[in-house]
């Protein structure tokens, strides 16, 4: 059997167009924001200082003002790196770099600014982590670099939920194809019920309804997430359609460097070593073989002699395909009429309690009082002329019995399937 199924995702961000989209789109707000209060060295509140926040990846600039507090705010911001710089007359200039916001972050950053003339210019390149005061939810972010390098069965992104803790797969299934959502549905958050989760795509729902339980309904390729977000506990009001948790995947945009990505992950009987069950039996390797492969690729938009997007406009780009051929079954066992069944002679098939499983005469039924009942064949036997000759053609392409199983009545697992049967 050939089974082959293939992925697209194809996200192009324009500035414009994005902005509205996700606007409309998003039930929970996925972006992150900055705020904290700016002081002179004495404590005392500055106001009016301009503070200019950059993105160091798009290089796109977001200014505000501090109030008469001294308070400054930014919002709805991309996750990623990035560069805070205040000024205010009569004050050194301030820069803080290394700013890392991550998915849903309500990050807070005090700054005290020293005296002395705008031509100077305090560079701050690392302190304490930012503080997270304003949010009660806490959790777990799993970043681009853990995506990038920890091993991911199926490389199937949303398998990193357990590195948050009190995050438990239920009811793990490893053979699954990265896109098989409905086998990755299951997931107690600090103890709740396994299907009490809710699964978001840039904050967007990304849950659908699969054999009457939620699921999640889109699982991006590794190479597409940045960032995957656990909440799992005390949520914010936004949040809803849960009682356990939040598994939230951001999705990667176009920065002003063009990168990208290609892959190959193969398997090949050839490569692989042969199973042990496989071994016990004198059989070959399995014949089955495995291809997933694509590319991401991002950078800003730009049309010769038309438009440069650099700081502006960007775009992102990933395609994965997953091809796989599975020669099924392998080696299995399995069951198959025996000689005499064949023959219409059940007077040997017995159930696991030793009880006649009896056969019944179809043509035989009549009533017994109120009750509709049927003749047993006499000996539990068919006669040869009872059996319809399509039937029989049909039965003749079945394999005779090659084996018996312990603990198994006679007429089942009794056929050994060798497809991998080493030539003699």
């Amino acid at each position: 059997m050939v089974w082959t199924r293939v992925r697209l995702l194809s996200l192009v961000r324009l500035a414009l167009v994005t902005a509205l989209l996700l606007t409309a789109a998003q039930a929970q707000e996925s972006r992150a924001t900055l705020s904290g209060t700016i002081t002179d060295p004495s404590g005392a509140a500055l106001a009016s200082v301009s503070v200019r926040l950059t993105n160091r990846d798009t290089g796109v600039d977001t200014t505000t003002e501090t109030n008469h507090l001294g308070q400054y705010r930014f919002l709805f911001l991309n996750p990623g790196p990035y560069r805070l710089s205040a000024e205010a007359p009569g004050f050194r200039n301030l820069v803080r770099d290394a700013i890392q916001l991550t998915t849903n972050q309500a990050a807070t950053l005090d700054v005290t600014m020293q005296l002395g003339s705008q031509a100077e210019t305090v560079m701050v390149t690392a302190s304490t982590p930012l503080l997270e005061a304003e949010k009660a939810d806490r959790g777990a972010v799993v970043e681009t670099k853990a995506l990038a390098e920890l091993p991911i069965v199926t490389r199937t992104p949303i398998l990193l939920a357990t590195l948050a803790p009190g995050v438990v797969p239920t009811n793990p299934r490893y053979d699954l194809t990265p896109f098989s959502n409905s086998g990755l549905t299951t997931w107690s958050i600090n103890g709740s019920t396994s299907v009490s989760t809710e699964f978001l795509l840039d904050g967007a729902p990304n849950t659908m309804v699969y054999e009457a339980k939620p699921s999640v309904a889109y699982i991006p390729p590794v190479d597409a997430v940045q960032e995957l977000k656990v909440t799992t506990g005390a949520y914010d009001a936004q949040y809803g359609h849960n009682g356990g948790g939040v598994i939230n995947m951001v999705v990667k945009s176009g920065t002003n460097q063009l990168h990208g990505s290609g892959y190959e992950f193969l398997k090949r009987p050839e490569l692989n070593a042969n199973a042990f069950s496989n071994n016990s039996k004198g059989l070959a390797r399995d014949l089955n073989t495995l291809d997933e492969y694509g590319f991401s690729l991002g950078g800003p938009v730009w049309l010769p002699k038309v438009y440069n997007g650099k700081d502006k406009t960007f775009f992102f780009l990933s395609w994965e395909a997953y091809k796989q051929n599975i020669v099924f079954p392998a080696n299995d066992i399995s069951s198959v009429p025996t000689i005499e069944q064949r023959n219409g002679d059940f007077s040997q098939t017995f159930n696991a309690q030793g009880q006649l499983m009896p056969i019944y005469d179809p043509l035989s039924g009549h009533l017994v009082g109120n009750n509709w009942v049927r003749d047993q064949f006499p000996g539990n036997k068919i006669p040869a002329n009872r059996i319809d000759p399509v039937g029989r053609k049909i039965l003749d392409l079945y394999p005779t019995p090659n084996t018996t199983t312990s603990g198994s009545v006679p007429w089942q697992n009794n056929y050994y399937y060798q497809s991998n049967e080493k030539k003699k």
